[in-house]
């Protein structure tokens, strides 16, 4: 008899996020998950507990080239039963010819690409809307990430999930009155998309604020050379032990030219950390109000700046940290999970 599952997802890798959220689904359905992309797992300046996660549900890895992956996929959705098949974006050759394997209507798709980084004209908009035409359900976690597949055409069911997966969440901290605002923090890889080029060159002019930047990459050795006294590179630190940074801080500042959504926003705000990100940052419309921070113009080093001294003002920024005290991430996850067991 052929094992049957209430949804089978296809994903490229094995986050701890996706994990987490993976594992509270089958609390309540049966799931079989597809990871198509896990090759490249271990080449992306990630700590290894970012794929180290214990998985509660049936799953498997699919290999080979965009083509054999494809066969291997369909051989094996072809030995089971399934009521709904649930796509990962568009990015990949199986995620394109799956959209037509199974019936549009038991079709859904996770999109977490935002209006501010994916494009909506030339050919790779056509394969967009192709992979859309071909789905009745799309999950998306927020406004900008909605923006985008009604951009591109997409007139069905949407449902904002409000996370791109479960993060190590904590209790919100008590609030606690803090007399000055110095220390700043970023999180995340030393690449180009990150902007961190910016974030550094901003500190470099504001001596007497301190920067500690979290994480690797590729621009680590330029940034080194250009960063004066007041920053500090932490390197990488294991995703159980960043609230203990978070919580330090003072303040987050996620630079990005772009960011599809902004798990570490999340993480500094569940950790009571007050945020600065850029208006390229997907999450921007649905965490970052004027009740938790401050949103400036990516890639404008002075409005960064502005927003960093406005941030300096203790009386408002010990108000964004009460406010902060009072988000409940126990209710967003609920929530999220709950979205995925909507049929």
């Amino acid at each position: 008899m052929r094992t049957h599952y209430d949804v089978v997802f296809i994903t490229p890798k094995a986050a701890f996020y996706k994990i987490r959220l993976f594992n509270q689904i089958a609390k309540v359905q049966k799931i079989l998950v597809l990871y198509s992309d896990m090759v490249n797992s271990g080449n992306t300046f990630r700590t290894a507990d970012f794929f180290d996660v214990n998985q509660n549900f049936d799953n498997a890895i699919i290999g080979g080239n965009p083509v054999t992956q494809t066969i291997n996929i369909i051989r094996k959705l072809s030995l089971i039963k399934f009521d709904r098949l649930c796509l990962s974006g568009w990015d990949t050759l199986s995620v394109i010819l799956l959209a037509f394997f199974n019936r549009k209507r038991k079709n859904s798709c996770i999109v977490e690409s935002s209006i501010f980084e994916s494009k909506t004209t030339g050919w790779k908009a056509v394969i967009k809307r192709l992979v859309l035409s071909r789905v009745s359900l799309v999950y998306v976690p927020g406004k900008s990430n909605e923006e985008l597949v009604r951009a591109l055409g997409y007139k069905g069911e949407c449902i904002r999930t409000g996370g791109c997966g479960l993060l190590n969440y904590l209790p919100q901290p008590e609030y606690k009155l803090r007399q000055k605002v110095k220390n700043f923090l970023y999180v995340g890889r030393l690449i180009d998309v990150k902007n961190v080029e910016l974030l550094v060159s901003v500190f470099c002019e504001l001596p007497y604020l301190h920067l500690s930047i979290a994480g690797s990459g590729p621009l680590e050795a330029k940034l080194k050379t250009v960063a004066k006294s007041n920053i500090t590179f932490l390197g990488q630190i294991k995703n159980r032990e960043l609230y203990k940074f978070y919580r330090d801080a003072d303040v987050f500042i996620l630079p990005s030219k772009s960011e599809t959504w902004g798990l570490v926003v999340e993480e500094a705000l569940n950790n009571g950390t007050p945020v600065i990100v850029s208006d390229k940052v997907g999450c921007t419309n649905d965490l970052v109000t004027k009740d938790t921070g401050l949103i400036f113009r990516s890639g404008d080093g002075d409005d960064l700046r502005a927003k960093v001294l406005r941030m300096c003002e203790v009386t408002y920024y010990n108000t964004l940290r009460k406010n902060i005290s009072t988000l409940d991430f126990e209710a967003r996850a609920k929530k999220q999970i709950q979205c995925f067991l909507t049929d």
